[in-house]
């Protein structure tokens, strides 16, 4: 996070107005120690990384340690090294999901934020299961999204729409090397120095290549 002010202003903003959204979750306590807040935690940090970019706010977001439009003050009671929310996810989710913890204060009382970025690895799926009070809370190969303030698992149009976005991102990144390879083309030598080709020729030859990879380049956008 580039800018920590910009992010705890927003985070006190979510918190007077007690803000949820598809990208904003807040909890009162979360103590990955415990079982229940285990999958809590898994799930929402699944789901706010699977969930489409939201226009205003460019990442997702969990606060903890807030309720009421107030700061509860319990950072202490149940805050963790950064490491042990790294591998909990890591053990749990498939792309790992990119966060990171902020412990923030104000006015002398603490509160912390996950921050989720818009992630180009969607979905991220769950890959272990989970049962609390013999119930499956997590189940291997679930997938989860935000629907305005509420977690979900994802139904088959969501994961049909991760699929084609995931093809999409697959074409779009062979785009971006195609063009790199367009950048070589333009400087290559396509005959030796001694050729007796004038060099207007071996201009337009270069010329021709690069405008049928132009092409390629549109029947491939048009195919994401």
């Amino acid at each position: 996070m580039s800018n920590i002010e910009e992010l705890k202003s927003y985070c006190l903003r979510v918190i007077n107005d007690e803000i949820e959204t598809s990208k904003i979750e807040t909890k009162s306590f979360l103590d990955i120690d415990e079982d229940y807040f285990k999958w809590q935690f898994i799930r929402c940090l699944a789901a706010l990384a699977n969930t489409p970019p939201d226009l205003i706010i460019p990442y997702g977001l969990l606060v903890v340690g807030v309720e009421n439009s107030q700061i509860v003050d319990n950072v202490s009671q149940w805050v963790k090294d950064d490491n042990e929310y790294q591998n909990l996810i890591r053990a749990y989710c498939y792309p790992m999901i990119d966060f990171s913890f902020y412990r923030m204060e104000h006015e002398s009382r603490n509160f912390g934020v996950f921050v989720v970025p818009n992630s180009a690895e969607r979905p991220h799926v769950i890959i272990r299961d989970i049962i609390y009070h013999n119930q499956v809370r997590l189940a291997r190969g679930q997938i989860y999204v935000r629907e305005g303030s509420e977690t979900k698992v994802a139904l088959k149009e969501q994961i049909h729409r991760f699929i084609i976005d995931d093809l999409s991102n697959r074409i779009n990144k062979s785009l971006d090397e195609l063009s790199l390879k367009d950048t070589e083309v333009a400087e290559m030598e396509f005959l030796p120095e001694d050729a007796t080709i004038p060099l207007r020729t071996r201009n337009e030859i270069k010329d021709h290549l690069l405008r049928n990879l132009v092409k390629v380049r549109k029947i491939l956008r048009g195919l994401s």
